[in-house]
């Protein structure tokens, strides 16, 4: 699933999605510390912060390691799908995906 040598672009998918993940981790344990009462500022959201822009860069790094060496990548995956399947038109669908060359390794 995560096959990141024959589609070295996941890793820039996952440098994009990785501080996502730390604001909605943060967000969670916000909202948790407010309904506990706890109001004193902990640094625990300065390190998560950090930590998810680290993992961020490391990911963009080997991702234009392994890009600037190898032809462009492309990947797409069907996300939304309107219409029926039994119908004599064929369906819409919503693609979702990425196109990483030189150029877009270069601009990240």
């Amino acid at each position: 699933m995560f096959d990141f040598a024959q589609h070295p672009g996941r890793w820039f998918v996952l440098a994009t999605l990785a501080p996502l993940g730390v604001v909605a981790v943060l967000l969670v344990l916000g909202f948790i510390r407010n309904l506990m009462g706890w109001r004193t500022p902990r640094k625990t959201g300065a390190y998560l912060a950090l930590a998810g822009i680290v993992a961020a860069t490391v990911c963009a790094w080997i991702g234009a390691a392994n890009c600037l060496n190898s032809p462009p990548s492309s990947e797409k995956i069907e996300w939304l799908r309107i219409g029926s399947a039994r119908s004599l038109l064929p369906a819409m669908t919503l693609d979702v995906g990425y196109y990483i060359d030189k150029l877009t390794v270069l601009m990240f």
